[in-house]
């Protein structure tokens, strides 16, 4: 049961998986082209897709292979680098088992 103030290793994960996507923002090259508010969707998908995918247990190869795109492409989805289109979201929520929605929830 977990202890109101205190962190059970799961959030522990989570918040440390939070901040690396948090740093990454900061030499995100997409910062002087997007507002703030565009910046943190595409960090929450992106954050969302690693997520999915680290579930999965697959590596980025794994999920490009099977998506039909590069590697770099899937670490640049991952860390809000990159604007998806909805066809490659499509196709990586198919891989991973999910639903297209479960990229854009809060």
């Amino acid at each position: 049961m977990d202890t109101p103030g205190h962190s059970t290793p799961q959030t522990v994960q989570l918040s440390t998986a939070r901040w690396q996507w948090r740093l990454s923002r900061l030499r995100n090259p997409l910062s002087a082209r997007y507002s703030e508010d565009r910046l943190e969707l595409l960090e929450n998908i992106g954050f969302r897709i690693n997520q999915a995918r680290m579930r999965k247990r697959m590596t980025q190869d794994d999920l490009a292979k099977a998506v039909g795109t590069a590697r770099t492409t899937i670490t640049m989805l991952e860390s809000g680098h990159v604007d998806p289109s909805a066809t490659r979201l499509f196709k990586i929520a198919q891989v991973l088992g999910v639903e297209l929605r479960d990229f854009f929830v809060p």
